[in-house]
């Protein structure tokens, strides 16, 4: 797979988990920059097919 299709379906998942999330109503942030903390929940979503598998770590400080 090219970088070009990746960087496109990376760009398309990202913008869907951001939708989703404001569809229930949560408060979203899109941001590059890392945050440390101590205490950290996370979560991991995983989604594919038999041609692609995305998946998705939330870490989010307490």
């Amino acid at each position: 797979m090219s970088e070009q299709a990746k960087a496109l379906i990376t760009e398309i998942f990202d913008a869907a988990c951001v939708k989703q999330f404001e569809s229930l109503g949560c408060q979203i942030e899109v941001t590059d920059r890392s945050s440390y903390s101590r205490e950290v929940m996370a979560s991991y979503i995983t989604a594919g097919s038999e041609d692609l598998t995305i998946s998705l770590l939330l870490k989010t400080p307490r």
